[in-house]
């Protein structure tokens, strides 16, 4: 948040997405145990932040008027991509 706060929220988005990128690459070639308890501590500190500027993102793109069904469906595909994962 306080990185999205001095850069713009869309450049720290995409930043999340590589490293996340960078962490999938990691965990195909995971041998040790260390390995896999480096990636979930790689995981834990691009996750959340990902979800939450996405959100927050997210809301400034939608017409205010319409930001209810736009969460709606927001949700709804968060729910079908979770079930797809």
């Amino acid at each position: 948040g306080k990185l999205a706060d001095k850069f713009q929220s869309k450049t720290m988005l995409l930043v999340g997405i590589f490293v996340y990128t960078i962490i999938c690459i990691y965990a195909y070639f995971l041998k040790t145990v260390l390995d896999f308890w480096i990636l979930a501590m790689l995981v834990a500190s691009s996750q959340g932040g990902i979800q939450a500027l996405s959100r927050s993102y997210f809301a400034q793109l939608v017409p205010k008027e319409n930001a209810n069904e736009f969460f709606g469906f927001y949700s709804i595909f968060y729910k079908f991509a979770s079930i797809l994962g």
